[in-house]
């Protein structure tokens, strides 16, 4: 590989790797080697590849009011299989308090 150059795809014929014989071979007979854009990290939320939106509201706007909308485009939004969505953080958070169950102790005289 050229030493501080730019890498190009035909600098990749000149890369072998070995066989279960022994022989080298090219390593373009076993790859199509192509660039492409890419991001340069790749974000996971449970082992699913990720993109992390956030938002900030204005002083005074009502996150229900906000969101409201946004949940009717996503619900209505015909994801390619295998996409979806998950909301996050302050609704997340709300949601899980109001449908936690409250358990007391229960007390035996």
């Amino acid at each position: 590989m050229p030493v501080g150059e730019e890498i190009i795809p035909e600098d990749f014929g000149h890369i072998f790797v070995r066989s279960l014989s022994g022989r080298l071979v090219p390593l373009k007979q076993l790859a199509t080697i192509e660039f492409i854009q890419a991001p340069s990290t790749i974000q996971r939320f449970d082992l699913n590849r990720s993109a992390l939106i956030t938002a900030d509201l204005e002083k005074g706007a009502n996150l229900d009011q906000v969101l409201k909308p946004v949940m009717e485009q996503l619900s209505n939004y015909p994801f390619p299989k295998g996409y979806g969505y998950v909301i996050t953080g302050e609704l997340e958070s709300r949601e899980k308090i109001l449908s936690a169950e409250c358990r007391w102790p229960s007390s035996s005289p």
